[in-house]
């Protein structure tokens, strides 16, 4: 149990009103400054993580460039033309020479090397000479300048029979799929039937490659590589040569848990990478048009001369803050966090925050439902479906603390009737029949209410015609063009957009 005393508490109101002054725009730091010197850790953190370094304000704070430390250098790609529909059809379409970052989210890049480079990564079998080296290292069977030649003999004993360990590959994933559909149908006859059938399938591949199989596995133990199925089996060792506990899965996912929490870019601005497949991988269709992959580019801003569209436009934005902290709980910016905070009306009638984030059902996290609602009934302002995707700017400290109106609510920022100016626009739970102020055409911040959801939840088009989860209408005709609003409702809101991965 944390106890304090009276000095503690008049410490901490000191930081509080360290960050009260600075909100009403005495600056923390330098002439006039409220903090004396640039290494006291006085004051509130700034909800972007601004002057978390008084000396450099922005290091690490949100909506900053990704700093570049060994500078850039765009590697080559295919620069084949993309022909979507064959030939005969429309014309093939270009694409770029190299990386270079484009401000067009209609160029493309075709890169097949990176699918190989993955498919190698992941390849654990015989046919892959790096898993056969680190097996070998890791036994400790042979000298380091015999390894390569090791490796080489291995390979070739393997060469022969790859055919029927691929058989039998085959064989088992047909067999585990025929068998989690028998057992999710055990009364049906046919599946079951399929079933067996497979696993005589399994047992015939098996039977081949144990035939053959015998001079390679008695290499292989030789030199004290073990095989899991087809799978040379190499042991998770830690790079401090084995010294602390191996990692797990569960390391994986708490590295992307905290990579959450480090960096942030937003997508689509900057065109896109396709990745088409070789027909010897693993999702090679032959039957298929689509034979390849898709991914979307960072998207990234104006360079040094602030104008979009120019040569040094090529540096994304990192839109949390980089510091290990709760961004994904309090969010990286001001306008963000206004909408994820709890609040109530005061005597006078005013939306005042609680102290607390804003809860669901039973005291649980809050759902894009819940947002809306508190919003519009509280706040005065009518967040619909489309600004899921990018936050309305509203006028706040900060610190997270709205600004309020002429009659305490929150103020929605728009562009004035010049470039360059802006105006307010206050909340009223009274608007629009009661749905509060509609916030179309109001500056954006960059920043999501949610940067994963689920597919049929994707705000495009028009909501269905139901209301209940799943896509459908009550009238049983078509869903296309629509999307699932009830499932987009019951998505959870964080700080980080990515809460519902």
């Amino acid at each position: 149990m944390v106890s304090y005393i009276r000095s503690d508490l008049n410490f901490i109101l000191d930081q509080i009103k360290i960050a009260e002054a600075h909100a009403n725009g005495q600056p923390l730091y330098g002439p006039g400054g409220l903090i004396p010197t640039y290494n006291l850790s006085w004051g509130l953190r700034t909800v972007d993580g601004t002057y978390n370094n008084l000396l450099h304000p922005t290091w690490g704070s949100a909506d900053q460039p990704f700093p570049e430390g060994l500078g850039t250098d765009f590697r080559p790609a295919a620069g084949t033309a993309l022909d979507f529909d064959g030939p005969g059809g429309a014309p093939a379409m270009p694409t770029q020479a190299t990386y270079a970052p484009s401000n067009n989210p209609g160029s493309f890049v075709v890169d097949p090397a990176l699918r190989t480079i993955s498919n190698l990564i992941v390849d654990q079998t015989l046919a892959n000479p790096s898993a056969i080296l680190t097996a070998l290292q890791r036994a400790g069977s042979v000298t380091p300048e015999t390894q390569m030649a090791v490796t080489a003999v291995i390979s070739a004993a393997y060469a022969p029979v790859k055919p029927l360990f691929d058989d039998l590959d085959d064989a088992q994933r047909e067999f585990a799929n025929a068998s989690a559909a028998a057992a999710a149908s055990p009364n049906n006859a046919a599946l079951q039937a399929a079933a067996a059938a497979a696993a005589l399938v399994v047992a015939d591949a098996q039977a081949a490659l144990d035939a053959v199989s015998g001079p390679l596995l008695t290499l292989l133990d030789t030199y004290g590589v073990v095989l899991e199925g087809s799978n040379v089996s190499i042991s998770a060792v830690a790079p401090d040569e084995g010294l602390s506990a191996p990692f797990n899965s569960w390391f994986t996912l708490f590295g992307q848990f905290f990579d959450h929490g480090l960096d942030l870019i937003n997508k689509g601005g900057s065109g896109t990478v396709f990745i088409p497949l070789q027909p010897d991988d693993p999702l090679y269709d032959p039957t298929s048009p689509t034979n390849f992959m898709v991914l979307t580019r960072a998207t990234v801003l104006p360079g040094t001369d602030g104008v979009m569209g120019t040569a040094d436009d090529i540096r994304p934005v990192n839109t949390t803050t980089s510091f290990v902290d709760q961004n994904q709980t309090y969010t990286s910016h001001s306008s963000h966090q206004v909408f994820l905070r709890g609040y109530a009306l005061n005597a006078a009638g005013d939306p005042v925050s609680t102290g607390k984030l804003i809860e669901g059902v039973n005291g649980g996290m809050a759902t894009w439902a819940n947002v809306k609602a508190q919003a519009a009934t509280l706040l005065g302002i009518q967040l619909v479906d489309a600004d899921v995707g990018n936050i309305p700017l509203l006028a706040a400290d900060q610190y997270g603390n709205f600004i309020p109106g002429p009659n305490g609510y929150p103020q929605i920022v728009f562009p004035g009737a010049t470039p360059g100016t802006f105006v307010l626009v206050e909340g009223d739970p009274t608007a629009n029949g009661g749905l509060g102020v509609l916030v179309l055409g109001a500056v954006k911040t960059g920043h999501a209410f949610l940067a994963d959801i689920a597919h049929s939840a994707v705000p495009t088009g028009l909501a269905d015609g139901d209301i209940e989860i799943g896509l459908g209408n009550t009238d049983n005709s078509p869903t296309n063009g629509q999307y699932d609003n009830e499932l987009l409702d019951a998505h959870f809101i964080a700080g980080d957009g990515r809460a519902n991965e």
